[in-house]
């Protein structure tokens, strides 16, 4: 957008072109309104600058007329245009090309934005806007942004009269700032948390400027904030309480070990055998890259790393344990029991708050008058 801003940066460098005189004001208001654009005071300066230049082709003397028709002073226009040349030649030197192509006004006020970031300012109350470091200020009348009072602006000058007042305003949004302030926005998360259905440990984000909230709620991968924690949540959730969409192989064998040795303090009824999660999470963070934290993550790293090595992540039992495994005769802690031929499963269960606390004996009912 470099020929709009040649222009817009010659304008606002030099003395409003448009006059409005006290005795024929509202003529000049409706002569200016020709090239009034209702969202941004920068194109109404683009469409004068256009506007002027159709009758400069004319001539010096047509420019003249029609500047005076429409309380333009000729003056400043010419200083207008003498001033753009030194900018453009000033640009070509510097090996810069303008666009050929008119700019979209959204690239064209992101531009804009990078030079006046001080001026933005967000809608509070009463066409009261907030501004940077808590100022407060108005739109000055004259300008259709006055009336309508969008929620976020941008104003290239603020001038303090009877109140503060914004001149040269363009409605502008949040995320245009948040783009040309990224290396000034501060960002805050809230509690990482993750989210199952996307595979990754996620945080709620807040993007502001100047005191001013840009953005707020927004979810983001956390995993670009603190990798190192979003991977432990993640080995966490995922693969050690299986709150995750993985379909692992290891990860049935490693559920099958732990329920085997729960079994084994069902049947020993102790609560002491068996290690905390931390002792399966800290097994898998050591076999599992410094850069997985996602599902997605993980599931390209292990597409290729089970090839390899099948058995990696398969946890032993005594990753497992708290504490050595006491013998366990067979003849003691029975799986079955025999009846009139039938080999009937035993369950154990330690939980003396259960109905099926102890061992259950599970029966066919035409084996209840033999047992």
């Amino acid at each position: 957008c470099l020929a709009e801003a040649l222009v817009i940066a010659a304008c606002l460098s030099i003395q409003d072109p448009r006059e409005r005189p006290p005795d024929h004001a509202e003529a000049a208001d409706l002569a200016h309104a020709q090239f009034a654009d209702e969202r941004s005071d920068f194109v109404s300066v683009l469409n004068l600058w256009r506007a002027a230049r159709e009758q400069a082709a004319a001539g010096t003397g047509a420019l003249r007329r029609w500047c005076k028709a429409h309380f333009v002073s000729f003056v400043r226009m010419r200083e207008w245009y003498d001033l753009h040349e030194q900018l453009a030649e000033i640009a070509a030197g510097q090996g810069l090309e303008r666009n050929a192509v008119p700019a979209p006004s959204n690239l064209l006020h992101q531009s804009i934005l990078t030079g006046f970031l001080g001026g933005i300012g967000v809608l509070d109350e009463r066409r009261t806007y907030l501004g940077a470091r808590d100022t407060r200020f108005v739109i000055a009348p004259g300008t259709p942004l006055a009336r309508r009072s969008p929620h976020w602006i941008v104003a290239a000058n603020l001038v303090e009269t009877q109140r503060l007042y914004a001149r040269m305003v363009a409605q502008v949004q949040p995320s245009w700032i948040e783009s040309a302030g990224a290396h000034l926005v501060r960002r805050s998360y809230g509690e990482a948390q993750w989210v199952p259905g996307r595979g990754m440990v996620m945080a709620r984000e807040t993007v502001s400027l100047y005191g001013r909230v840009l953005s707020s709620g927004r979810q983001v991968n956390f995993a670009a904030i603190d990798p190192a924690l979003a991977r432990r949540m993640f080995v966490e959730e995922a693969l050690v309480r299986g709150q995750s969409s993985l379909r692992a192989s290891f990860l049935a064998r490693n559920a099958s070990v732990r329920a085997r040795l729960e079994q084994l303090e069902a049947k020993l009824r102790r609560r002491d055998l068996l290690a905390t999660d931390e002792a399966l999470t800290q097994f898998y963070l050591e076999r599992i890259p410094a850069d997985v934290a996602t599902t997605r993550a993980f599931e390209r790293w292990w597409r290729d790393e089970e090839r390899r090595h099948p058995a990696r992540l398969d946890v032993p039992d005594e990753v497992l344990l708290a504490t050595a495994l006491p013998a366990l005769p067979p003849g003691d802690y029975p799986d079955r029991l025999e009846v009139d031929g039938n080999p009937l499963p035993l369950t154990y269960r330690f939980d003396p708050t259960d109905p099926d606390d102890g061992v259950t004996l599970d029966l066919p009912l035409p084996l209840l008058g033999t047992v």
